[in-house]
């Protein structure tokens, strides 16, 4: 049960260690509640550069003051504190990822 008239905001919280690698592809981010889906594309866990210089749409992410990074899946807004299903979730394709935590 949510409370009734409040905004909730869903976060993907995660470590990347010094030997990572295939985290640099783009993914979506999924939030969905009561029937309304929010999607956002061009979302990395790892930001890629080109030619030396930062991705020009990555998503904003950032460190948190406990060492982990977070990324924002999105928002929802539970009207009348009914229950109903949250769906939040990070899709990216590739075949392999390491050090991810």
């Amino acid at each position: 049960m949510l409370s009734p008239m409040t905004t909730y905001v869903a976060y993907l919280v995660f470590r990347i260690t010094r030997d990572s690698w295939g985290l640099s592809t783009s993914g979506k981010t999924i939030v969905s509640f009561g029937g309304v889906r929010n999607q956002t594309t061009n979302v990395y866990l790892q930001q890629p550069h080109a030619r030396g210089r930062p991705h020009a749409h990555v998503h904003a992410q950032g460190p948190r003051n406990d060492g982990w990074m977070e990324i924002e899946l999105g928002e929802f807004y539970c009207d009348d504190g009914d229950e109903c299903e949250v769906e939040m979730g990070f899709q990216e394709i590739m075949n392999i990822k390491e050090a991810l935590l």
